[in-house]
């Protein structure tokens, strides 16, 4: 049997097997079918055709497999034949050595070809292949053009990338020789394409868009699940001195580099939830090493020895005393350690401190010793210091904590936002946080109404219909990214929690409802074997969440909301369907349920 794409110079260049003719081969659309076919790719059959349509013998399919796994580089071959099953045969025979020992599996059947317009408008490169003539044989499928960027937007090669990749994985190309360098002219594209694709570990093969599953499963234990897996990817991302792997590009991977003490102090504060909610010792033995290097940014505040600030990079942050707080309160709330109370209250002193008489914040920043006031505002900062506030009031009742953060949500909610039309609003998830505690220990109508203003804001700009893709359902932003998205769905889960405690109960199925729909897009940004496939390292990314659907890097922040959110919903679920089994406890059960259905 002919191989369409094997090991360089494995076919004849005088054999003509309709390369990248129009598909006139319907890819398997029974779960069944696809089931069999990555079976005998596990089997490693290929010397005769696997199971397949028996069609016409003048029917071409075209079939790429790929095989990778967690440790371990993944080849793409494709072969093309009168059915899907002798198609896939062919690919298999092209594999290189070893390709036995891979247990990731990917196929895609490709369902529709058509001539490649240089200068035609822009399509993802994450959902169209590109293939150049039948003479230099290259067939590049979506994923590997997005995950290695092997092409601009108009479908432009990147000559340096292309070059790299084809010498990674020679039998790519038909030729013996092929070069993509400047002085020679880029052999051009004449072909796009698009394909089903399918993926296995073993079990039941997924249907895939854009390299993740296409429907999500956002039962309380596929969430769970993401969230420990975000979890485990924090762990191994942790130094011995407690300090997260920053940034990280999954693409190359390659450490980007750069720190951020606030979102290190949110970060370990989402580990602190993990044990919370699992009560699996190792989120609590990363979180106490996250909480230690934290502490040794925590220093004395200029002008006033007896309150503490967190200090980075010759500046003090109103948000980083505010964060420090919410980590140290959650890990006092998970473990019952209450040691932590006496720099708590250091850190409350330094944010009392910085209050005006009307309850703003002022400055946000500070010089770093000197003391002196920059001039920077951050609109999230207040929402930090209020939501830590609060939290610490809630473990030690001083008047002074409850005072202070309600005075800034006054202000937040009558000055800084009350003359704006609520479709302008900052989308303030930690706010909303802070004030669904202050409702439970400080009530005022004011909470509630001013929470409600900003569900409305964020429920009205969700992507809920008319998507231009069915996988941006859900999200925010053009394009959508994970985090925006993850933390608008920790706004909705707060504002979920002040709407039962102000008696709002009408108001949560809708909140419920949009997180729901934002963790399904959420979780097609986590990186799974599906979605990690085509990478350099595939185990080092595996449970991250990555920036949006088409860039790869992994920051820890963006892990820490996804891990956030996704608890939170687990939390709502616990808590309406506390009666039901936990593999009964999704989404649409618990909305139906608080709708009285």
């Amino acid at each position: 049997m002919a191989i369409l794409l094997a090991v360089v110079c494995a076919m004849s260049p005088g054999v003509a097997r309709g390369w990248m003719q129009p598909a006139d081969c319907p890819p398997p659309g029974d779960v069944a079918e696809v089931a069999a076919l990555f079976e005998a790719v596990r089997a490693g059959r290929h010397d005769e055709p696997a199971a397949g349509h028996g069609m016409e013998a003048h029917a071409r399919c075209q079939v790429f497999l790929t095989v990778g796994g967690p440790d371990r580089a993944a080849f793409t071959t494709v072969g093309q034949g009168a059915d899907p099953g002798r198609a896939l045969a062919e690919a298999m025979a092209g594999q290189p050595d070893g390709w036995r020992d891979g247990t990731w599996h990917r196929l895609d059947f490709v369902s529709r070809v058509e001539p490649f317009i240089a200068g035609g408008p822009p399509r993802p490169r994450s959902l169209y292949g590109l293939a150049t003539g039948e003479v230099d044989g290259i067939a590049l499928l979506p994923m590997e053009l997005s995950v290695w960027g092997l092409a601009d937007k108009d479908g432009s090669p990147r000559d340096d990338r292309l070059q790299r990749f084809l010498d990674r994985q020679p039998w790519r190309s038909r030729r013996s020789a092929i070069s993509f360098r400047p002085e020679v002219k880029p052999v051009p594209w004449r072909h796009r394409f698009t394909t089903d694709a399918w993926f296995s570990v073993g079990g039941a093969p997924v249907r895939l868009y854009r390299g993740h599953p296409d429907a999500p499963a956002t039962d309380r234990e596929s969430l769970l699940r993401a969230a420990v897996d975000g979890g485990d990817y924090l762990l191994r991302s942790l130094s011995a001195k407690g300090r997260f792997l920053y940034h990280y590009s999954a693409r190359d991977d390659r450490d980007r580099g750069g720190y951020n003490i606030l979102r290190h102090a949110g970060t370990t504060f989402s580990l602190f939830e993990l044990y919370r909610a699992t009560g699996l010792p190792r989120f609590a033995t990363g979180g106490r090493r996250a909480l230690q290097y934290l502490e040794e940014h925590i220093v004395d505040c200029p002008g006033d020895a007896a309150a503490a600030c967190v200090a980075e990079h010759g500046k003090i942050k109103l948000g980083g005393n505010g964060l420090a707080l919410v980590a140290l309160t959650e890990y006092f709330g998970a473990t019952g350690d209450d040691s932590i109370l006496p720099v708590a209250r250091r850190l409350a002193r330094w944010l009392a401190r910085a209050q005006q008489q009307d309850g703003r914040f002022r400055p946000h920043q500070w010089s770093y010793p000197e003391g002196e006031p920059l001039d920077f505002i951050s609109a999230y900062y207040p929402g930090e210091a209020i939501f830590g506030l609060a939290r610490l009031h809630g473990l030690d009742p001083d008047p002074r904590w409850l005072d202070t953060a309600s005075r800034a949500a006054r202000y937040l909610a009558t000055g800084r936002d009350g003359g704006v039309p609520t479709d302008e609003l900052a989308h303030d998830h930690w706010l909303l946080y802070g004030l669904a505690e202050l409702q439970v220990i400080g009530p005022e109508p004011l909470w509630i109404d001013h929470g409600t203003r900003l569900s409305r804001a964020i429920l009205r700009s969700q992507r809920q219909k008319g998507s231009p893709w069915p996988d941006w359902l859900g999200s925010y932003y053009t394009p959508p990214r994970s985090t925006p998205t993850a933390t608008r769905t920790e706004a909705l889960v707060a504002a979920w929690h002040l709407a039962g405690a102000a008696g709002r109960n009408e108001d949560q199925p809708v909140l419920l409802a949009a997180a729901c729909r934002s963790a399904s897009f959420q979780l097609m940004t986590r990186y799974t074997p599906a979605s990690a496939l085509f990478l350099p390292a595939p185990a080092r990314a595996l449970g991250g969440f990555r920036s949006s659907l088409t860039d790869f890097n992994v920051r820890m922040d963006f892990v820490q909301h996804n891990i956030s959110a996704l608890l939170g919903i687990v939390v709502i679920l616990d808590e309406i369907l506390a009666h039901t089994e936990p593999a009964q406890r999704v989404c649409s059960h618990a909305y139906d349920r608080q709708r009285g259905n």
